[in-house]
């Protein structure tokens, strides 16, 4: 049983069956900070055991704001298959510090319950290549063309614009998208053309 002896003080032990501190852990809020206070690397214990009974919400925004994410990562992997949106966001806000880019975009393609324009307008400015590229494949997912073959052309990745044009089905976009690629890409500019008349 788990029991609370203070606010700052708490005896980690068994909590599986029945038990009065469940009822404390329904309000998830303040029982993850106390248990967070005394114990942090145990943390995940207590989570699992309590998975289908807390708020994965609370408990997601809770591990953020406290900059505690990356401990609570096994419980959140546990529930992930929930597709809740605050674990799924919170998944991809580690995989955006640790510049994982191959995990973030698997992340948003399996898990679709996420603010996807707040991910996108996040790491369309960020240092690394593979990260803005995947900020136009969130445009390009939401329907949001002209964002995603200008932050494409930005990078001078013409292919990658030139597809989304022809994706979307606007010919005056892919004929300025053409053009702009034939003035700044002589060397791969045939390659585009016939990959356009190709489609």
């Amino acid at each position: 049983m788990l029991e609370l002896v203070t606010q700052t003080a708490v005896c980690h032990g068994s909590i599986e069956g029945e038990s009065e501190p469940i009822k404390l852990f329904e309000r998830t809020a303040k029982a993850v900070h106390i248990y967070l206070l005394p114990h942090p690397g145990l943390i995940n214990d207590p989570l699992s055991v309590l998975a289908l009974r807390v708020d994965q919400t609370c408990v997601a925004d809770r591990m953020r704001k406290a900059c505690h994410l990356r401990l609570v990562k096994p419980y959140m992997v546990a529930v992930r298959s929930n597709n809740v949106s605050a674990v799924n966001e919170a998944f991809n806000e580690i995989y955006v510090e640790e510049e994982d880019y191959d995990r973030l975009c698997d992340s948003i393609d399996l898990h679709d319950n996420i603010e996807r324009i707040g991910l996108a307008l996040k790491v369309e400015k960020h240092d690394l290549l593979e990260m803005r590229r995947i900020a136009a494949y969130i445009y390009k997912k939401a329907g949001s063309w002209k964002q995603s073959i200008a932050l494409s052309r930005k990078d001078n990745l013409y292919e990658v614009a030139m597809e989304t044009c022809f994706q979307s089905g606007d010919s005056d976009s892919c004929r300025s998208c053409l053009f702009i690629s034939l003035i700044r890409e002589r060397r791969n500019a045939l390659v585009d053309a016939s990959l356009f008349v190709m489609n």
